[in-house]
């Protein structure tokens, strides 16, 4: 398996480990820093939210059963606050329910202790994995919002043009109305911002 890497901006995925068992924390941090992630860890949710409020993280690993609530709990503080931020739920439960309820609330992913290395590489991986693909749908879409933008303002800005060509000469062939939609405009603009209206699309170019 390659490091744990995004290879296109060479950032290191960091990723906390959330646990109250030391032991079990050392040995997610021995997996996951072999494959070049660097780990931050958190005892409790209490610590993880206070760590998460201050530091990027990319993933969150965490135990069901933590000090301060639970890791379903923290899940739900995460998706509310980080919506994006993936999180892996573990536990030594064999009860289904949790990885229910995890899946259901969100979660990227649930590992059963005691776990091997490799399951635990996969489902970090596709964690990590799917926020990229996340990330880049996300930026695709605003690019397209941009791109619809600027198209909608193109069009509009050709309209105006073309309606003001057409005011222009119609009034060149009427001395008595010459000035008269430029003054209507005029009236318009000054009452659209009297009344907190945007005034761009009545000014005719």
């Amino acid at each position: 398996m390659s490091t744990m890497t995004d290879t296109a901006t060479e950032v290191r995925a960091r990723i906390l480990v959330v646990d109250d068992e030391r032991s079990v924390r050392r040995l997610i941090r021995l997996y996951l820093e072999a494959e070049g992630a660097e780990i931050l860890e958190a005892g409790g949710a209490a610590e993880a939210t206070s760590i998460l409020e201050y530091e990027s993280v990319d993933l969150v690993v965490a135990d069901v059963h933590i000090p301060g609530g639970s890791g379903l709990g923290l899940l739900h503080v995460i998706r509310e606050r980080w919506e994006n931020l993936p999180v892996i739920v573990i536990t030594g439960s064999h009860d289904p329910d949790p990885a229910i309820a995890a899946l259901n609330g969100g979660a990227s992913g649930y590992l059963l202790k005691p776990f091997e290395r490799d399951e635990l590489l996969h489902r970090v991986r596709d964690a990590l994995e799917q926020r990229l693909r996340q990330e880049r749908l996300e930026r695709e879409r605003a690019e397209l919002e941009r791109q619809v933008r600027r198209q909608r303002d193109e069009v509009q800005s050709l309209v105006l043009r073309g309606v003001r060509a057409l005011v222009e000469a119609v009034e060149a062939k009427d001395a008595y109305t010459r000035g008269h939609s430029a003054r209507v405009t005029g009236y318009a603009l000054i009452l659209a911002e009297a009344m907190g209206v945007d005034p761009e699309p009545i000014r005719l170019g």
